[in-house]
């Protein structure tokens, strides 16, 4: 079980593994929640790892025994990895957003004290940011894409002589199973087929051009997780501007293009809502409806847009718009009560 609350600001993990202080101030405004959800027995078993708690010989301890099969990546032995699914591509540099599943295990024990995979949901984080243990920022740039390795890591790159009470005993080493799912890099460089002419461009097989939108369209997706909304809207208009010039064949290819078109540009206005753009919103929201004219989403997103700016009669006949398409949608319901409260306050 976990007792977990929201803070206004995040908190530099480097520094409390080398036993700094740090200050920190509750968001009141977001709700604590209490995680007492239990994991099923049979998720946890999968997740075993004997070699933890077990070993062959009299002589060494689990975690001894494992580092004589490991690689040293820290360069002073405080950071050692195994290799067991060899990945793909370049490994993840310095300040990709990485999306991994782990496991965590303290040595002693085979079941993992942290699971990412008992939660059913990726971790995500920017490496190079401070925003996990000191060895998970040198391993994973150790990693390529589908890798999968094992990390095991001396307290003073995981959690310092002083722990992690009560989980996290002093001077605890730890061994981590990683595998990397996705990076996204944002120094990459992407733009050299946009330097063909535009001629050529037009020329590129639909499919391919249809697919790298689509792989741009995630990269700002990963980016839109991760609260990076300038980024994001980025790489969406980026896909957007690939779609441009496309040559349609046949109606089967249309409706394949439209459909990205309306994912992009109902990305974009939910993005330019997240950062109070609201004149942008209506742009993006009425070229979806271009696409779609019965689209829920975007009629919502116009309702918002329109009571950011007070228009509030353009504002509720969106929302009712959309209402009539999603009846027992809650967050329409949600809108037209706080576009109520507004009204009366003026």
């Amino acid at each position: 079980m976990y007792n977990c609350v929201t803070l206004k600001d995040g908190i530099d993990v480097r520094s409390l593994a080398r036993d700094r202080e740090a200050e920190f101030e509750v968001d009141d405004s977001e709700p604590s929640f209490v995680d007492d959800r239990p994991f099923n027995r049979e998720d946890v078993y999968k997740n075993t790892n004997y070699k933890c708690a077990v070993t062959d010989d009299d002589q060494l301890s689990p975690f001894e025994q494992l580092r004589r099969g490991m690689q040293d990546v820290s360069g002073d032995g405080g950071v050692l990895k195994k290799t067991i699914t060899q990945g793909v591509g370049a490994e993840a540099p310095e300040g990709a957003i990485v999306r991994v599943h782990y496991n965590g295990y303290l040595e002693y024990s085979d079941e993992p004290y942290d699971s990412s995979r008992l939660r059913n949901r990726l971790h995500q984080f920017r490496l190079g940011g401070g925003e996990v243990l000191l060895g998970w920022e040198i391993g994973v740039k150790t990693m390529r894409k589908n890798e999968k390795a094992e990390f095991l890591l001396s307290p003073k790159y995981a959690f310092g002589c002083m722990g992690c009470p009560p989980r996290i005993p002093p001077d605890a080493s730890i061994l981590f199973e990683i595998e990397l799912v996705s990076f996204v890099d944002p120094k990459a460089d992407e733009e050299n087929d946009e330097l063909l002419p535009p001629d050529q461009r037009k020329e590129a097989p639909f499919l391919d051009t249809l697919a790298k939108a689509s792989a741009i369209k995630d990269d700002g997706n990963t980016y839109f997780q991760a609260g990076m909304y300038n980024d994001a809207a980025a790489k969406y208009k980026k896909a957007l501007r690939k779609l441009e010039d496309i040559r349609l064949k046949d109606e089967a290819e249309e409706d394949q293009w439209k459909s990205v078109l309306l994912k992009l540009y109902l990305n974009m206005a939910l993005c330019s809502h997240k950062q109070r753009k609201p004149k942008v919103v209506i742009t993006n929201s009425k070229k979806a409806l271009e696409i779609d004219a019965n689209n829920m989403k975007a009629f919502f997103r116009l309702g918002q847009a329109y009571m950011q700016l007070g228009e509030f009669k353009k504002s509720r006949d969106h929302f009712s718009k959309a209402r009539r398409l999603d009846p027992g949608n809650a967050e329409i319901r949600h809108e037209l009560e706080q576009l109520d409260r507004t009204q009366r306050w003026l």
